[in-house]
């Protein structure tokens, strides 16, 4: 792996492990088996660490989730799509990753809210558009379509959230979890379609 890749996914790592503010430049070098000077040549900052991470990681999310929102699909097939594609991707990383996305948004908000990927994520405004339209034609329950998204996306992040309480509660291995994110699909779209189905 070269030095510059390393670096990245040490940094990741690390991040995710401990958060930003509880990471250092000098930890990640030496988690790295490199020197602070060889870090410093390849990203300059820790700052700058952090944005390409952040925009690496979003951009794994971008191709897939909002093509399911701006999708023709029906309200019910994107519902499902999108818990299965969000858990999925979830899964791939690790139990941090909504703590980093959401320390991301708070360490600097304005900085975030104009990364062009960032608005390639979170761009639900057709979707909203369909719930408005169909609750309209009398096919669906009239809701707040920024309700109901952020209640799919609480369902869908907070046990990622609260992953190791769960594994230690109920003595859980790491894929008895994943087993149970996953039989967890159908629950979250029944709740979900449940609030909006005549």
């Amino acid at each position: 792996m070269k030095t510059k890749d390393k670096i990245l996914l040490t940094a990741q790592n690390l991040f995710f492990k401990n958060g930003i503010d509880r990471t250092s430049v000098k930890e990640i070098a030496e988690k790295a088996d490199i020197n602070i000077a060889a870090l410093n040549y390849h990203y300059n900052s820790k700052e700058n660490l952090v944005d390409i991470i952040f925009e690496k990681i979003i951009s794994e999310f971008a191709p897939t989730l909002p093509y399911i929102l701006s999708s023709d699909l029906a309200i019910e097939k994107k519902v499902k799509d999108y818990i299965k594609n969000l858990n999925d991707l979830l899964i791939k990383y690790n139990p941090h990753l909504p703590f980093f996305i959401m320390s991301m948004m708070q360490r600097n908000p304005e900085k975030i809210m104009k990364l062009k990927i960032l608005k390639k994520l979170y761009n639900p405004e057709e979707f909203y558009e369909q719930i408005k339209e169909e609750a309209k034609k009398g096919n669906i329950n009239k809701i707040d379509p920024t309700h109901f998204f952020m209640t799919l996306l609480s369902l869908i992040g907070f046990p990622f959230a609260m992953q190791h309480i769960l594994m230690g509660n109920n003595n859980w291995t790491e894929i008895d979890f994943i087993k149970f994110i996953k039989d967890r699909e159908e629950f979250i779209y029944e709740m979900t379609i449940g609030l909006i189905k005549k």
